[in-house]
């Protein structure tokens, strides 16, 4: 893309019937299936959740946690992928060993249960594209053990942007069904 021209990526709808149980979900879970460059490893600047909306929920008291992480000087936690700062950024291990996709950044919510109705990831801003998602699945849970199906997948542009994905909310009593309208101009 062009600056200034938004990337394209899939939004995925869900139909179903029903509202999720506790009028919400308090776990979100960004699994990376492919890096733009196909090498090992994965990365966030940030991540928001977005409820029904479309609307950013607060992130005070959220947890990020991460299958990888690089630990050494300096260090790329998954708290940073949460911290509203987009020049830091989580960024999966890379010294010493680059264990390959899938990998996966979950935030805990908080003991609030939230409406999630899509999500904006925000590739790493320091000019490279090291990490930076192509290939993604999102999930939702009540719990943070029980994923289900995912609720969005696609491959996102091979660009910096940030990238907006919009859905809505999975019914309690089954899994969501989910259809791919084609390619749309995420906002």
């Amino acid at each position: 893309s062009a600056a200034g021209v938004p990337s394209v990526s899939k939004i995925m709808k869900i139909s179903g019937q029903g509202a999720p149980v506790g009028g919400g979900f308090r776990y979100v879970k960004l699994e990376e299936v492919s890096e733009v460059s196909g090498k090992a490893f994965g990365s966030a600047a940030e991540l928001n959740v977005l409820d029904t909306s479309g609307n950013t929920i607060g992130r005070t008291g959220w947890v990020a946690s991460a299958d990888s992480a690089e630990t050494s000087s300096p260090a790329y936690p998954a708290a940073n992928a949460i911290d509203g700062n987009p020049a830091t950024l989580w960024h999966t291990r890379f010294v010493g060993a680059s264990p390959p996709p899938p990998h996966w950044l979950v935030v805990d919510m908080g003991t609030s249960h939230h409406p999630v109705g899509g999500f904006r990831y925000l590739p790493r801003q320091d000019g490279s594209s090291n990490g930076r998602i192509g290939g993604y699945r999102f999930y939702v849970s009540t719990d943070g053990v029980n994923w289900g199906t995912p609720v969005a997948q696609g491959t996102f542009a091979n660009t910096p942007a940030e990238k907006t994905v919009t859905f809505g909310a999975p019914p309690s009593n089954q899994p969501p069904v989910v259809t791919n309208p084609g390619n749309q101009t995420s906002v």
